[in-house]
């Protein structure tokens, strides 16, 4: 059955063009990166062994036996002590939906036909094809950053006087009504923005953490119809994004606009940012469970149990990364007993040596570290050639051979330290696939409803579950060369 032509009716027309010619030039050219490395490093989705409800259960020795005796010699017939075993809990995981829609308008299918009403093979990559790949990439995309910064945020804005604007700017030939603002030098990641205009977002007032607060954005004095003819708060659309100034600008509502740049220019409370309806629906995210704490539950455990469900933070200090802090940086991953030397099958039966640790941290912390290293590299013969520089950096460290990953969705202030593969899962229902509508022989694409286009769909039931946080660190605090307030 037809679905209502709901607001994402209204960028159906966006794909049109001169489609026809520009295919049988070769394709389209995407200007956005569709790389996902973090998925890709932990691989596959795992299953629990056991489910509870509709949570996933993994088992977890979280302290070795602990009953021992002491008696001196000559001691006799000593009596017993009481036998202390070790504790095993089960770790609660959930996994959440993921549902992501695209569309194309019926005169973009039209103009890949030939003059047959076929549509040729040089040209057929701009309708179902095309479509498909900008929905997986735009699916695995917010499945890729909901890993790393879902229940966090995606970007904390600058506040205090004249902080936020509201001005009217031009997009696509079109008068908008927006409110501007920047984010800051610490939480900004140029590829969370890149390629995101159209995305909705909601505006939330952060903790000391930089974790969403309330039950309601600021976004709420407008509202959107969903499928099931309910409404929902209407979301900021980012229209613009600058990388120089690190502004990002975005329509919405009239009010919702003038309550954001009433809010982030009194300079009292910190706001950043979410993708629309994303806060209490998304999984943990790497930040979210490495930053926990003490403070909740984690995976519906006491994380006061154990050191080993506790996450590591190390401030910098709002200096710029060098060899020497980074090491001193990973002392409390040295204590709590991670190394690639060791074989992983001493604390989880089954599992493979850990071969390396990773080290996701934002390009600029990259150049800076291999500019420092290239730096102390000493010549001992005179003229000539000389070739200096890295493909890739990799430390040996007190935890083993240690990669660094140079990764734009990483905010600047910020780096990720951990055996990735080993300790991060994928747990879930199934991965993302296609939705086949059964729909004749064009099964992926369904039509709209009282619209002259037609959708496709990509569905996913997955979550991340981190099952050793004591061997994951987060540095924070990184002050790169490149640093503007």
């Amino acid at each position: 059955m037809p679905v209502s032509g709901d607001f994402y009716a209204q960028y159906t027309g966006r794909l049109s063009g001169n489609m026809k010619t520009n295919y049988k030039k070769g394709g389209v050219m995407d200007y956005f990166p569709a790389d996902t490395p973090f998925i890709r490093t932990i691989g596959a989705l795992s299953r629990a062994t056991a489910k509870v409800g509709n949570k996933f259960a993994w088992p977890l020795g979280l302290t070795f036996s602990q009953g021992h005796v002491y008696a001196a010699a000559g001691s006799g017939a000593f009596p017993f002590r009481r036998a202390r075993p070790g504790k095993v809990r089960q770790a609660l995981v959930d996994s959440t939906n993921h549902m992501h829609r695209t569309a194309t308008d019926w005169e973009t299918l039209e103009r890949a036909k030939d003059g047959n009403g076929n549509i040729p093979d040089g040209a057929f990559e701009d309708t179902a094809k095309r479509l498909i790949r900008d929905l997986r990439t735009g699916t695995l995309q917010r499945i890729e950053e909901s890993f790393i910064y879902s229940g966090t945020n995606l970007g904390i804005f600058l506040g205090g006087a004249n902080a936020a604007v509201s001005e009217t700017i031009t997009v696509d030939g079109q008068s908008v009504a927006v409110v501007t603002l920047a984010v800051s030098y610490d939480s900004f990641a140029a590829q969370l923005f890149t390629g995101k205009e159209g995305a909705p977002y909601d505006f939330w007032q952060m903790d000391a953490n930089g974790r969403p607060q309330g039950a309601n954005p600021l976004n709420v004095n407008g509202t959107e119809p969903l499928g099931d003819s309910t409404t929902t708060n209407r979301p900021m659309v980012l229209e613009r994004f600058t990388l120089s100034t690190r502004k990002l600008s975005f329509s919405g509502n009239t009010a919702d606009i003038s309550a954001i740049v009433t809010a982030v220019n009194a300079g009292t409370n910190t706001y950043g940012l979410t993708y629309w309806g994303q806060k209490g629906n998304d999984t943990r995210g790497l930040d979210d469970v490495i930053t926990n704490g003490t403070s909740s539950l984690l995976y519906e455990l006491d994380p006061n149990i154990s050191s080993f469900l506790q996450g590591n933070v190390y401030d910098n200090g709002n200096t710029q990364m060098t060899f020497t802090r980074f090491m001193r940086a990973l002392d409390p991953l040295v204590q709590l007993g991670l190394t690639t030397t060791m074989n992983a099958t001493q604390m989880i039966e089954g599992a493979e040596k850990i071969s390396r640790v990773d080290v996701w941290c934002n390009p600029t912390t990259w150049r800076d570290l291999m500019v420092n290293e290239t730096g102390l590299v000493r010549h001992n013969s005179p003229g000539g050639s000389v070739k200096q520089g890295f493909d890739e950096i990799e430390f040996a460290t007190d935890v083993g051979r240690t990669r660094f990953i140079s990764y734009p969705k990483i905010k600047k202030s910020e780096m990720f330290i951990l055996p990735t593969a080993m300790i991060c899962k994928t747990v879930g229902a199934t991965e993302p696939y296609l939705k086949d509508w059964s729909n004749g022989e064009e099964k992926y694409l369904r039509q709209l409803e009282g619209v002259a286009g037609v959708e496709a769909a990509m569905y996913g039931n997955l979550g991340l579950y981190v099952d050793r946080p004591s061997w994951a660190l987060k540095i924070k605090g990184i002050r790169n060369s490149d640093f503007t307030a």
